[in-house]
């Protein structure tokens, strides 16, 4: 179920709607409608859904204050006549409640964090504590998206979605989702963006605090880290015949993703994948700064595609 009316997010340029969805899984989420070329929807169109919906267009809906500026980089783009044939579905992270003024980040954690991967974790307290609070119905994304949001979209636009005109897209932890919903849904997504992807992952203690303070001290989790790099070796064949794009700035958190960054950077070099990694110097770990790299991701991502 859901209600779609007009978005109280202000754009510069394009429509943007939005629609209040009953998730059987996530509970009610907010999604938001960008189309920058207005009505112009046709067999061409591109469809991307990108995480954490509440950071693309407007910052004075979030806490931070900040945002992408999807809306003025595809108005640069259409003044520069390189406008893409494509509509952007954001999905509002599972962090912020009551109009963002209340943020868990918590639960954005355990909603983007590739459940397979707990898989490769060895027996002991950390594999318990993402089975019992991370592996859970409530925060499975990977089925929302295949149950439930893209069957959404298909009626709602009279499309078929699948990996010839859809993508994902993400950042942070919601980059990491990005990756594992390629992998695990390869029939529906032909690219991924990971932008600043965080590899690192949590300590158990940390993750525990995460609900009482919006700022930590992350060191990472050399279990975590090892756990993704491994289930995403292991499913490299389902990544062949798929784009993906990577990058990573300097600065603040992701200062600490330049080693797991160049172990899978290698890892995708030696299989011969089609990816792009870049590093941008002096960037740091929020929207404004991954808003910056979102024109160089869409360009390598639809690169002859239309």
């Amino acid at each position: 179920m859901s209600a779609s009316f007009a978005s109280t997010e202000e754009v510069v340029y394009g429509v943007l709607s939005e629609e209040v969805f009953e998730s059987n899984f996530l509970g009610e989420r907010r999604l938001l409608i960008y189309c920058p070329n207005k009505d112009e929807i046709d067999q061409d169109t591109t469809f991307i859904i990108i995480q954490d919906g509440q950071y693309l267009f407007d910052g004075k809906v979030n806490w931070v204050n900040e945002e992408w500026g999807i809306d003025e980089t595809l108005q640069s783009l259409d003044d520069r006549n390189k406008l893409p044939n494509i509509v952007i579905v954001g999905v509002e992270n599972a962090a912020g409640t009551n109009g963002g003024k209340l943020v868990d980040e918590s639960r954005r954690y355990a909603e983007y964090f590739p459940k397979e991967a707990i898989n490769y974790f060895g027996f002991g307290f950390r594999k318990f504590a993402y089975r019992n609070f991370v592996d859970l119905e409530k925060f499975n994304y990977i089925k929302f998206l295949e149950e439930e949001l893209i069957p959404f979209l298909e009626d709602k636009f009279k499309r078929d979605m699948n990996s010839k005109n859809m993508g994902i897209l993400g950042s942070s932890m919601g980059g990491l989702i990005s990756l594992n919903a390629l992998i695990e849904l390869p029939h529906r997504f032909g690219f991924a963006a990971s932008v600043s992807t965080h590899w690192i992952g949590i300590r158990p203690l940390d993750y525990a605090l995460l609900p009482f303070r919006n700022e930590i001290k992350f060191f990472g989790d050399p279990y975590t880290t090892k756990a993704i790099y491994s289930y995403i070796t292991d499913n490299i064949d389902v990544l062949k015949d798929k784009k993906i794009y990577l990058d990573r700035g300097t600065e603040s958190l992701d200062q600490f993703y330049e080693g797991p960054q160049n172990k899978i950077d290698e890892f995708f070099s030696s299989n011969a994948l089609t990816f792009q990694s870049l590093v941008f110097d002096g960037f740091g770990h929020n929207p404004k700064d991954f808003g910056k790299r979102f024109e160089g991701a869409l360009n390598f991502l639809l690169k002859d595609k239309h």
